[in-house]
């Protein structure tokens, strides 16, 4: 198969190709990239935070779950 998966902080202009993730995941409830945004803010009030990890095929650059 392959040399496995990078895990890593997600950037802000990785939102767009984790919204078509979770929609392909999902397609009854689709999602923007702004939808995410939003509720990686608004949901995580200080002290809290949350932090989205996304995983990608090394030295792709793009994120694959």
């Amino acid at each position: 198969m392959g040399d496995g998966v990078d895990i890593r902080e997600a950037r802000e202009d990785d939102y767009p190709a984790i919204a078509r993730i979770v929609t392909l995941v999902d397609p009854e409830n689709p999602r923007s990239a702004e939808e995410l945004r939003h509720f990686v803010r608004s949901f995580s009030p200080p002290p809290l935070f949350r932090r989205v990890l996304l995983a990608e095929a090394p030295n792709a650059h793009h994120p694959i779950a």
